[in-house]
């Protein structure tokens, strides 16, 4: 017998309700008058496995439930006044002191405050008797978009697709929280994601075009600023809320909706309990791209970009997520980075066009313009002498990992590439990791300075050491030291792309050199790229023609760039301090050693000879190697 049917979380008429359906009777049962979980679908979350699908009752089995629901009713009632007797006994029992201290508060959202402390949010800067109804208004906003505004899911009976589970699984869903934060450290709001579980669709049923979708790198992010500071362009950032459920699914796919959530649902959409199944769950037909959805990312991504074309936009060579379209001998630039939108022009107008060319075709799309915005983290401040991107507050939320550390004046000292393998292990390498991923995305942004050292303790998380810590500690300390530094991009006028070049030869315990170089414009860093290398070379003028040989390809990228935005530059000048390396370039020579090399010289490097028109190779004599200082 199954005994979900005792607990009363399967009826017959979860499957079939060709009956109509009584609203005032079903407004009466308990799990519309209340926002909290039906108790006895949370015992069966906490005791059972839901996620079989095996164990739901098939339609075949309905008769079968029916047929034991009737001759069982006695042994229900029984088993109801044994609890209501045991409920008596309790009653009888001293207050307990929590008790006494929440008497006359509301308990209804206690069980959505479990539920988002259960994905280890941290809410100390909310009052915890307001937690749990923060986070229901969010599942519940949630849940209202693809069902009210979207139509990207509809509740579909259980039995009409039985037939076809074994060709498209029922998906499960899942409710992401997460607090939400802008560039200032400000609280937003706690932002509520439902998500299907896409992993267990099998990729090799998509094509590698249908699953990969492109995204804005932020090379050309930093570009399209620069632009704007050079230019005087109006800045405008759209965000588009919901942004996959506007794309149209092209095959079929069907969802559950879990049991933590079908009540707030049903206070929703009450006529959706007729489409209950077993374990109080609800299946879905999925009409729109959800989240979670292999191919959601790459419809979403056809579904903008054919917008924009339509409307007159081309897209870059060098990226494409950059769109630009010339009005009246004007360009305006559209940079997509998957729901944020950034638009430029430097007539306000059409940004303006643009912004509601977007509202037009699609709903909750929030815009931000001003001389201060958040932007991916970054918090941007416009002037007329160019932008300022500053990450003080993501800094210090950094900073509070580890308490107490000392100021330094540079991220990193002459021990960086000793490496200690049979050390003392890392206090806390869960830890570790944390910080050096948050590095990573701030040297990225913000700081670039920090790129050498963050850069090499990437390569030692798997299995940190005291050592690795106490690196990772002096970073953290040069941050300290400069929190108020900040990344500007000017407004100075640039008319060809500038790159410096060096290398530490074989800094690493294992012979490999590491490769550092700086890409600048105007006076603006574009781009700071350190880089482990690949190949063992023999001495420094082997090493500096890997590492020139492997930059010179970004080098290139941003004289693209720049060269679809109508910009007509000069040939790059790249500075190097070898002489030889400059000498093997410029006029040939040397020996093959090995293969890679005799690749390198006698193939990129030769046709870079051939081609010396489209660069141009100076001497520079640094005074530091530039690696360590990449900021």
């Amino acid at each position: 017998m199954n005994t979900r049917a005792l607990k009363g979380s399967i009826k017959a008429s979860d499957f079939d309700r060709s009956d109509p359906v009584d609203i005032e009777k079903i407004a009466d049962e308990p799990v519309l008058v209340t926002h909290a979980p039906d108790p006895n679908v949370v015992e069966i979350i906490q005791h059972e496995d839901d996620d079989d699908p095996e164990e739901l009752v098939e339609p075949e089995e309905v008769d079968e439930v029916v047929a034991i629901l009737d001759p069982v009713e006695p042994n229900i009632d029984s088993i109801q006044l044994e609890i209501e007797e045991e409920v008596e006994v309790v009653s009888v029992q001293p207050t307990r002191r929590s008790t006494r201290f929440t008497a006359g508060q509301t308990s209804k959202y206690e069980p959505y405050s479990m539920l988002t402390q259960g994905y280890g949010l941290a809410l100390g800067n909310l009052p915890v008797e307001r937690f749990g109804k923060v986070a229901y208004d969010s599942i519940k906003e949630e849940l209202e978009q693809p069902f009210m505004k979207k139509k990207a899911l509809a509740p579909i009976l259980y039995r009409d697709i039985a037939r076809v589970n074994l060709y498209f699984p029922i998906l499960r869903s899942n409710m992401f929280l997460r607090e939400k934060f802008n560039a200032l450290g400000v609280f937003e709001k706690i932002k509520a994601r439902l998500v299907a579980d896409g992993s267990s669709k099998d990729r090799e049923d998509f094509d590698d075009e249908e699953i990969s979708s492109p995204t804005a790198c932020l090379k050309s992010i930093f570009n399209m600023l620069k632009l704007v500071a050079v230019e005087k362009r109006h800045l405008l950032i759209l965000d588009v809320g919901g942004a996959y459920l506007n794309a149209k699914i092209d095959r079929p796919a069907y969802m559950f909706i879990q049991p933590d959530f079908v009540n707030i649902l049903l206070n929703i959409c009450p006529h959706f309990v007729k489409f209950k199944v077993g374990q109080g769950r609800i299946v879905t037909q999925i009409d729109r791209a959800i989240y979670g959805l292999v191919q959601s990312a790459k419809l979403w991504y056809r579904t903008i970009t054919g917008v924009l074309e339509k409307d007159g936009y081309v897209q870059t060579p060098m990226d494409a997520c950059v769109w630009n379209k010339m009005v009246n001998e004007i360009q305006t630039t559209i940079v997509i980075y998957v729901d944020d939108l950034v638009i430029s022009s430097k007539n306000r107008e059409d940004v303006h066009a643009a912004m509601e060319l977007i509202k037009k075709e699609f709903v909750d799309v929030k815009v931000k313009e001003s001389n201060e915005m958040s932007y991916l983290g970054m918090n941007l401040k416009i002037s007329e002498s160019g932008i300022e991107v500053d990450m003080y507050n993501y800094i210090q939320e950094i900073l509070k990992e580890f308490e107490g550390v000392h100021g330094y004046t540079h991220p990193e000292d002459d021990t960086l590439f000793i490496s200690d393998a049979d050390g003392l292990p890392c206090s806390d390498p869960k830890g570790f990791h944390r910080v050096v991923a948050k590095l990573l995305f701030l040297c990225k942004r913000g700081r670039p300075d920090i790129a050498l050292p963050v850069n090499y303790l990437c390569t030692r998380v798997k299995n940190p050491t005291m050592q690795d810590e106490t690196k990772l500690k002096r970073i953290l300390g040069y941050m300290k030291s400069t929190l108020g530094n900040t990344r500007k991009i000017d407004s100075k006028l640039f008319n060809r792309i500038e790159a410096y070049i060096d290398v530490a030869h074989t800094c690493h315990p294992d012979g490999f050199g590491q490769s550092g170089g700086v890409i600048m414009a105007g006076g603006t860093t574009l781009e700071c790229i350190t880089r482990r290398q690949k190949c063992v070379a023999r001495d420094s003028t082997e090493a500096e023609l890997v590492a020139l040989e492997a930059l010179v390809l970004d080098v290139e990228w941003h004289q693209e760039w720049f060269k679809g935005q109508g910009y007509d530059l000069e040939k790059p000048l790249i500075f190097q301090d070898n002489t030889s390396t400059i000498t093997l370039v410029t006029k040939g020579g040397g020996i093959w050693r090995n293969k890679t090399m005799r690749v390198k010289q006698a193939g990129d490097f030769k046709m870079m000879i051939m081609t010396l028109n489209t660069f141009r190779l100076t001497l520079w004599r640094p005074i530091c190697l530039p690696m360590l200082y990449l900021g």
